[in-house]
């Protein structure tokens, strides 16, 4: 007796892992249905929760570059200014004997604090 392999599309395999996660019934009953082995749907969402990690660490790296960027531009201008809590500048009287490193995580900590995003420890001082 021959065995053929299947070959299943994408978009099968989405449509099966979304079922999965939609149903709220465990992998077994979901993989007969489809008339799936569980470990191929047990890969299957693996792979596709996987990617979709990938693709968000992806894009907050980018986000961060882009970031950094800005401020490394803005740094190299000004160098006694940085961004307030209102993301105006403010001039530091000093601040351009600072390392660039240090003008940058208080360039930073300011856009963070102006946009909202949380940071740890108390609000940022520039002072």
């Amino acid at each position: 007796m021959t065995t053929t392999q299947r070959i299943f599309t994408d978009e099968f395999k989405q449509g099966a892992v979304a079922l999965l996660a939609s149903s709220g019934r465990s992998l077994a009953p979901i993989a007969r249905e489809l008339r799936l082995q569980p470990s191929e749907l047990w890969k299957w969402q693996r792979s596709l929760t996987t990617g979709a990690d990938q693709a968000s660490e992806i894009a907050r790296v980018q986000m961060e570059r882009n970031i950094l960027e800005k401020l490394w531009q803005f740094s190299r201008k000004h160098r006694d200014e940085v961004l307030n809590h209102c993301g105006l500048l403010q001039r530091i009287p000093g601040s351009g004997a600072l390392r660039c490193p240090r003008r940058v995580a208080i360039g930073l900590l300011c856009l963070a604090h102006a946009t909202g995003e949380p940071t740890q420890g108390s609000e940022p001082t520039v002072a």
